[in-house]
């Protein structure tokens, strides 16, 4: 009953309320029809002032017209100072000149006869008695020699309301034809130009309006009424199924908790700072019982290192700020155990305030198994960081033993079987058996330095990386002569340590092995020195599609291999870019350092296309 009594006195409010809506409406829409009805009236008396204007101002040019002379177009004793003010004609017929001023005003009268439109030019020195000005035109004539430029209100004639208009009229040339006589020079105030609008008919046209505006807004506050009352017979019916509901609502609630409380995810609300509502596995999961979960500081399960992080995001939350739902934290047990857990949060409402409803699952054994997966990679890679320098190690130590031992050793017999040859007392039979073997030994002694230098170019540490990069580039220029290679060196030999030396080489290496398999391909190297940082640039305007990569004899097929160069110079703190920003401009950059001049992901210098 309580409620049903609310429900009529909240009627009640809200049916005075709508009264008090509609009726300011009414008030609001009465004012805004007045200003719009006393707008047009002053829209209309500034259109026929501006007509008479016009034809006022058209006649003045003319110094006025010829007419014939008659009873209502006598001769005017204004212009009688004029030598041509009366002609007559061959036909004997007499003509009077009319003034601009006089021509305008019998328009005005014609008009005003037909259309009720009263207009008059008026001055306080009339040059003819009827058109003196009345009481309200000597007002506006004294406003305008106080720097008036308009007067505009409504006043009354014969007792008819009308919205009056006037301007100031001023001396033109051939206005002086008349007032010339009176002192007035061109450019003085003669007088005024008035124009009267009736305003019955914009009463009349207000007073249709404003009865439409009350009958629909009398219809809009009875529906409206009747809208409340039926509404509130609907919210009376509500009230008996909200009790029913409540009743369903509390079995609702406590079979809501007996789900709760079996849940294998730790579930709570926090508000102001406290654990308001937890279930059993949240108790579970921090070592603690249910009853001692309640009322507890929410901040006291976190590990005391994460708690200012935890704080942070709780503030956030409140203040409806961006941040993921999901995230780590670590929690201790009362037995001061560390345990990670999987918390998801969001905002929410717990007894009418605001509160934060979290669930968590506890990660630890999958935080353990990550990190020792880590550890596992970490020991992988600097296993295969040590199988590569090992592989290096190996490669300069057999080109080193093939050059140091096998060739000396080939050299020594072939320095001997020439000193046989040159010997003038060997014989023509020693001399012709020998003579194909220094051949052989020849041959021999520059396919054993072609596997040497494969394996180790026994120049990098004789005569630098800048050099045998130029040896490098004419092997591929003597055994292709269709590529088309640009070095580009912008460093001192001094300034590369020598553990880089190898890498840039075995990278340069690789790739010409690639492009020199494509058609008419051009290849632009760098080797530059920028601000403390070393860079290495290789540019070609090959597809990467169609390099495919590593492929070449003595290398690892595809993906593998890059993954492998890749290792190879992040071994030495370096940074490795491979990218194509455009079907014929692929890069390969590789840096020391960090290099931090360029945006990783754009080519370091803005080059022209490659030449052929």
């Amino acid at each position: 009953m309580m409620r049903l009594n609310v429900v009529k006195k909240n009627c009640a409010v809200l049916a005075l309320a709508w009264t008090m809506v509609v009726f300011g409406f009414g008030i609001k829409d009465a004012l805004h029809l007045k200003d719009t009805i006393d707008e047009m009236a002053r829209a209309e008396a500034r259109a026929h002032f501006n007509k008479d204007q016009a034809v006022r101002l058209w006649a003045s040019k003319f110094g006025g017209f010829y007419v014939p002379v008659s009873e209502k177009n006598p001769p005017n004793p204004a212009l009688s100072h004029v030598a041509e003010r009366d002609l007559v004609t061959q036909n004997g017929k007499q003509l009077t000149l009319m003034s601009s001023a006089y021509m305008t005003r019998q328009i005005m009268a014609d008009y005003s006869e037909r259309h009720g439109i009263k207009a008059n030019i008026t001055s306080m020195k009339p040059l003819r008695k009827e058109s003196a000005p009345d009481e309200w035109e000597k007002t506006a004539l004294q406003a305008f020699a106080l720097g008036e430029s308009e007067v505009l209100n409504q006043s009354k004639i014969d007792n008819t309301s009308y919205l009056r208009l006037m301007r100031p009229l001023r001396i033109e040339e051939g206005c002086l034809k008349c007032h010339g006589t009176q002192g007035y020079t061109e450019g003085d105030i003669v007088g005024g130009l008035s124009v009267s609008v009736p305003m019955t008919p914009y009463k009349e046209m207000r007073r249709k309006e404003m009865s439409a505006k009350f009958i629909s807004l009398t219809v809009i506050w009875g529906l409206g009424l009747i809208g409340l009352w039926i509404s509130s017979r609907m919210l009376a019916a509500r009230m008996h199924a909200l009790e029913k509901a409540e009743k369903s609502l509390r079995m609702s609630q406590e079979t809501y908790r007996a789900l709760v409380d079996s849940s294998q995810t730790g579930i709570y609300v926090s508000q102001n700072g406290k654990i308001v509502f937890a279930n059993a596995e949240f108790a579970r999961l921090h070592g603690f019982e249910l009853d001692a979960v309640i009322g507890k500081e929410s901040l006291s399960f976190i590990h005391p290192d994460d708690r200012a992080m935890v704080a942070e995001r709780t503030r956030k939350r409140y203040c409806k700020e961006s941040l993921s739902d999901e995230y780590q934290v670590r929690c201790l047990t009362p037995r001061g155990k560390t345990i990670f857990v999987q918390r998801r949060n969001t905002l929410t409402t717990y007894n009418g305030q605001a509160a934060i409803l979290g669930n968590e699952i506890n990660i630890t054994r999958r935080i353990v198994a990550d990190a020792e997966l880590a550890n596992a990679e970490r020991q992988l890679q600097r296993l295969a960081d040590g199988l590569i320098e090992l592989h290096e190690t190996e490669r300069e130590h057999f080109a080193r033993q093939i050059h140091e031992n096998f060739a000396q050793c080939l050299t020594a017999i072939k320095l001997q079987v020439e000193c046989v040859l040159n010997d003038p007392n060997a014989g023509e039979d020693a001399r012709d058996a020998l003579q194909p073997i220094t051949h052989d030994i020849r041959q021999t002694l520059a396919e054993i330095r072609k596997v040497a230098r494969h394996f180790r170019p026994i120049g990098l540490e004789q005569v630098g990386i800048i050099k045998t990069i130029d040896w490098l580039c004419r092997q591929f220029a003597a055994t292709c002569p269709f590529l088309q290679i640009t070095k580009r060196i912008r460093i001192e030999e001094h300034d590369i340590p020598d553990a880089l030396k190898i890498i840039i080489f075995r990278v340069m290496e690789q790739v010409l092995h690639t492009v020199s398999n494509q058609p008419d391909a051009a290849v632009e190297t760098g080797l530059e020195l920028v601000s403390d940082r070393i860079l290495f640039y290789l540019r070609t305007d090959v597809d990467a599609v169609k390099l495919n990569f590593y492929r070449g004899k003595g290398f690892l097929p595809g993906e593998l291999a890059l993954i492998a160069l890749k290792r190879r110079i992040e071994m030495f703190g370096g940074s490795f870019l491979f990218s194509s920003f455009s079907r014929n401009d692929t890069w390969l950059v590789a840096s020391w350092k960090i290099f931090s001049q360029y945006r990783p992901d754009q080519p370091p210098h803005k080059k022209p296309p490659l030449s052929k």
